[in-house]
């Protein structure tokens, strides 16, 4: 259920909102502020991950036997078409 909340923003967020909502993006304040909301949780639930796997990265220890020009090309074959 909404509700209706208070937030006090500086000039530049205020510029910010307004802007988004003259170029048509958006139709209200509100809509931008729910919008860099989902961004921020995006943001948050990536670091949450990050943060996970680098601990068990770190888990795992150093590789003895670790070719880093092998690896760079299997990245590049998996990731670069």
């Amino acid at each position: 259920m909404a509700r209706n909340t208070s937030v006090l923003l500086s000039e530049h967020f205020e510029t910010l909102i307004d802007k988004e909502v003259s170029s048509g993006r958006y139709n209200s304040a509100s809509e931008v502020v729910r919008d860099a909301l989902r961004l921020f949780e995006l943001e948050k639930e990536k670091i949450k991950y990050l943060r996970k796997e680098l601990e068990m990265g770190e888990k795992r220890g150093i590789r003895k036997k670790f070719n880093p020009q092998k690896n760079l090309e299997s990245l590049h074959k998996k990731y670069v078409k």
